[in-house]
């Protein structure tokens, strides 16, 4: 009978070392496409993926995405109240105040957040205005 352990246990030890090297080379490759389909993807020229201005509607909530991770955005809180930038796609009713992928951006001020996302919520006031840069890579770092 130990004899078939033995096998047995041979068996799962080489079994979880060739799915740490699967692992790795999952991860290789998902770093690879996604610099690849920044390079060739026809929207990020030069790292950009998106430049925009907007005014916050009614429901105070802004909503973007794009077929690459994000590696930062500037986000430029134009108006007199704090824009609150979340990493992903989750609508609630009122923005988080704090949390991991949570920035908050003071009014009349500009941040440069590094993210790896593919869509960000921002949280605003309605009728403000902010502005948007987003980058594939990462952005100069800074804040007004």
């Amino acid at each position: 009978m130990s004899h078939i352990s033995d096998l047995i246990t041979g068996h799962q030890s080489d079994a979880k070392s060739e799915l740490g090297q699967l692992l790795d080379a999952l991860r290789q490759l998902q770093a690879t496409s996604t610099d690849l389909i920044a390079a060739m993807h026809p929207r990020a020229i030069n790292s950009v993926l998106q430049v925009e201005t907007f005014v916050f509607p009614a429901s105070g909530v802004i909503q973007r995405d794009w077929p690459v991770a994000c590696g930062s955005l500037v986000v430029a809180a134009l108006g007199t109240h704090s824009v609150t930038v979340v990493a992903g796609s989750q609508v609630g009713q009122t923005a988080p105040l704090s949390g991991v992928g949570v920035s908050v951006v003071p009014a009349n001020s500009w941040m440069s957040i590094p993210i790896a996302t593919t869509a960000i919520t921002l949280y605003g006031t309605s009728g403000d205005t902010a502005s948007i840069q987003v980058f594939a890579g990462l952005a100069s770092f800074g804040r007004r």
